[in-house]
Parts: structure tokens; sequence; C-alpha cells
């Protein structure tokens, strides 16, 4: 698989059901989940920040990019501008 452009390929990390006996809920009423992380995947040939690099672990906003699922994996493109931080 190969991201074209300034679009990055990341498999989502899935979300905590629950943190010990506490259930974490996806959306607060009103509000938007916290941010999402994952690993990436495949970087297109304009992104320009060297630390996005495939294999860094990242984080992002619940709104962007488009989510489908590859090879029974949840998957997300996005924009280079729309990853939050490496971490």
């Amino acid at each position: 698989m190969k991201a074209l452009h300034n679009l990055v390929i990341i498999e989502k990390d899935p979300a905590p059901e629950k943190i010990g006996s506490i259930y974490i809920s996806n959306v607060v009423e009103g509000e938007h989940s916290p941010p999402f992380t994952g690993i990436i995947l495949s970087v297109g040939p304009k992104v320009t920040d060297p630390d996005i690099v495939p294999g860094a672990s990242v984080a992002f906003g619940d709104l962007t990019g488009t989510l489908f699922e590859y090879d029974n994996k949840s998957l997300i493109i996005l924009p280079e501008d729309k990853i939050g931080a490496v971490l």
C-alpha cells in the first residue's frame, strides 16, 4: 500500500474499552473524543516533516481523514498537517 501526495496511511491503535474498572465512553455529549493514536504505514512523496516516517507512532484528531478497513485492520488516510503529534 502506497500513500500519494502529502497523505499518510496510519494503522489505528484499538481504543480501550475500559481502564481498570472504569469504562471509557467514545464521545461525551457535545464534545469530541480524545485524540486517536496509531502507527504510520506509508508516507506520500510530498510529506515534508522529517519526523513523519513509516513506523512512527502519532496522535491525530477524531474528525480527520478517511477511515477504511484493509486485511482486517482499521486504517486511516489523512494529510500530513492533520497529525497532531509524533509520539
